[in-house]
């Protein structure tokens, strides 16, 4: 997610609710543990206070959205008014995480966002320099090693 959509949805008044599940398609049964899983979350959005527009909201994205065969995470964040974010995750949460708050959880799509980012490194001195890109793992992808003319 762009830091800019995430800017967008902590600028918004709340409350929000923040959803992290896993949303693995990968069994004969999968569209039935779907519906138990939502039924569960909905449960929990309704004792920790969210209104019926925001469930609904998330309801429809839940359930309407066609699954994707395989394993993965799903994180959706609402308000009242509207579905703020939906993206697949690459991995599962390590558990569901189901909030209503005031602010909207974004810290692990945040640390998702930092692990993405892949960097270079420069390592400089009178002798020359080293130069090594980096993928989003730590490991390096590719390196030069410049001599000062």
């Amino acid at each position: 997610m762009q830091n800019t959509k995430l800017r967008e949805i902590v600028e918004r008044d709340g409350p929000f609710a923040s959803l992290y599940i896993d949303a693995s398609h990968n069994t004969e049964d999968a569209a039935q543990q779907r519906d138990l899983r939502w039924r569960a979350i909905e449960e929990q959005l309704t004792t920790d206070g969210a209104d019926k527009a925001t469930i609904r909201l998330l309801a429809d994205a839940v359930l309407a959205t066609p699954p994707v065969p395989g394993r993965y995470g799903r994180v959706l964040i609402a308000d009242r008014t509207a579905l703020l974010a939906d993206e697949v995750l690459p991995e599962l949460p390590p558990r569901d995480i189901v909030r209503v708050a005031r602010l909207p959880y974004v810290l692990p799509l945040l640390e998702r966002a930092a692990r993405q980012v892949a960097h270079v490194v420069a390592v400089v001195d009178r002798r020359g320099s080293d130069i090594y890109a980096v993928d989003p793992d730590g490991a390096v992808v590719g390196e030069t090693d410049r001599q000062p003319r």
